[in-house]
């Protein structure tokens, strides 16, 4: 669980406003989606990348996500890896 920011945390949320849902999804699916939605074209190449040690390929997902969506991330104080990030901004050309 990600810390948050100060007093605004997950634990806190969920004391007070109620709850979260929770997705799961298989490895393979968020590769097919990846590769399926133009949109997501860099996430299915990022998908392509070696993983940092004791990462899951979920790790992209979640990181692309963070590059994308940090500042309406409620409890992220963080946004992607500054690797991730910067190969994000500045993709390999086709």
């Amino acid at each position: 669980m990600r810390r948050g920011r100060g007093a605004d945390n997950l634990e806190a949320y969920l004391r007070h406003d109620g709850e979260v849902k929770v997705y799961r999804i298989a490895t393979i699916d968020i590769h097919a989606l990846a590769k399926a939605d133009p949109e997501l074209h860099l996430l299915h190449l990022l998908m392509q990348q070696p993983l940092p040690r004791r990462a899951h390929q979920g790790w992209w997902l979640e990181q692309y996500v963070l590059h994308h969506e940090h500042p309406s991330w409620r409890w992220n104080q963080q946004g992607a890896a500054s690797s991730v990030a910067r190969w994000l901004s500045n993709p390999p050309p086709p």
